[in-house]
């Protein structure tokens, strides 16, 4: 009869087969695996800093006439529209103005009606040759000065009409309010702001440290972070774009040094969205170089808001591989490196942040394993 195995060589078998399948998988030619060939590329050197939400425009809406406001149909935060009517103020002394002109406009209109039948009494008079014609001529002025007093009456009606419709206080433009110094019932003076409105479109003002006023142009892109900042975006180091911890490593610092050079961290998605600087101002503020930048969905934001913004201090060299090419093990990561004998070696890297390739695509930073010219071959499995 045959002996059984013991349990301890049953044990060893097994081993032996999972050491013989891992040496294979790893040992696997790669003739027709993808490769790709490092090279040492010029990078953006982005840098983290902060910017504050400003309005493009600050438009006041003035009264026109003095008097006292009425009725008031704005608050702070309020979006309004060009036209829109805000405040209304009234001046008693106007309306009192409009009842005197109606009453004289009354008294000149029946001027007007005599003076009107006097010259046409004279006219046949004169045609019978009982009344000379220099009466005539004199009711012929008194009629004309008639008609005269009672459009200047009207033109004053209309010009105190004017006035009236001045107390209303209509938005210049569309935007959103800022403040309100009035109230209803406040006596106000002509030239006097009812509301402040933050019009047209919101802006980035940069504040930076000068030694990044050489390399800030008008029309160069930048890097908006997502509004607010959570616990996560506050560990990352200023100005450390992204994390170069490897992958599966918990823990593991970011080694000093190394500045935000790649594509924020987060970008990935709709963490970020791109802006575009639109001015430089050509003096420095205590040694701060200040820029306008303007970016989409702004529009919510309170004004005075800080938002994170990555902008270029500059090219760096770097190394970009594709993302497919780095794999994990052991909580290190790894890239397959074509050997002087066709074989591909696993070698060590440390990982950067997201980046693009230089024909497009997504790629990622290799801060240290990689030198120029080393040939890389795809892993066919997962490792």
């Amino acid at each position: 009869m045959t002996e059984p195995r013991s349990p301890k060589r049953r044990v060893t078998a097994r081993a032996a087969a999972v050491v013989l399948l891992a040496s294979i998988a790893v040992s696997s030619p790669a003739g027709a695996a993808e490769t790709f060939t490092v090279h040492v590329t010029q990078m953006e050197d982005l840098k983290q800093v902060f910017a504050t939400v400003r309005s493009k425009d600050l438009i006041e809406a003035r009264v026109r006439t003095p008097g006292t406001v009425v009725t008031l149909k704005v608050d702070e935060g309020v979006e309004v529209q060009p036209g829109q009517l805000l405040a209304t103020v009234a001046d008693p002394k106007i309306a009192l103005r409009i009842k005197a002109a109606d009453a004289q406009i009354v008294a000149l209109e029946s001027r007007l009606t005599t003076a009107g039948l006097d010259f046409e009494r004279a006219e046949q008079l004169l045609k019978r040759g009982v009344t000379p014609q220099a009466r005539v001529d004199q009711l012929r002025t008194a009629l004309d000065v008639a008609r005269n007093e009672l459009a200047a009456a009207r033109a004053e009606r209309q010009v105190a009409e004017e006035q009236a419709s001045e107390g209303q206080v209509l938005a210049p433009a569309a935007g959103r309010v800022l403040k309100v110094p009035v109230t209803s019932g406040s006596v106000v003076m002509a030239g006097e702001s009812v509301a402040t409105i933050a019009a047209n479109a919101y802006l980035l003002r940069l504040e930076l440290p000068e030694r990044h006023a050489r390399f800030m142009r008008a029309g160069d892109t930048l890097r908006v972070g997502a509004r607010g900042l959570s616990v996560a975006d506050t560990a990352t180091p200023v100005g450390v774009a992204g994390s170069a911890t490897p992958s599966g490593v918990a823990g593991s610092a970011t080694p000093s040094g190394v500045a935000g050079s790649a594509t924020p961290s987060g970008v990935a998605g709709s963490a970020t969205v791109s802006g575009k600087i639109v001015q430089v101002y050509p003096e420095l503020q205590g040694g701060r170089v200040i820029a306008d930048a303007e970016a989409p969905g702004l529009g919510d934001y309170f004004v005075g808001e800080r938002a994170r913004v990555w902008i270029s201090a500059g090219k760096r060299p770097g190394v970009v591989v594709p993302t497919g090419f780095v794999f994990a093990r052991f909580g290190l990561d790894f890239v397959a490196v074509k050997g002087s004998d066709g074989k591909p070696v696993d070698v060590v890297v440390q990982r950067g942040s997201a980046a693009a390739l230089d024909g497009g695509g997504d790629g990622v930073e290799i801060l240290a394993g990689l030198a120029a010219g080393d040939v890389i071959v795809k892993p066919e499995v997962t490792r």
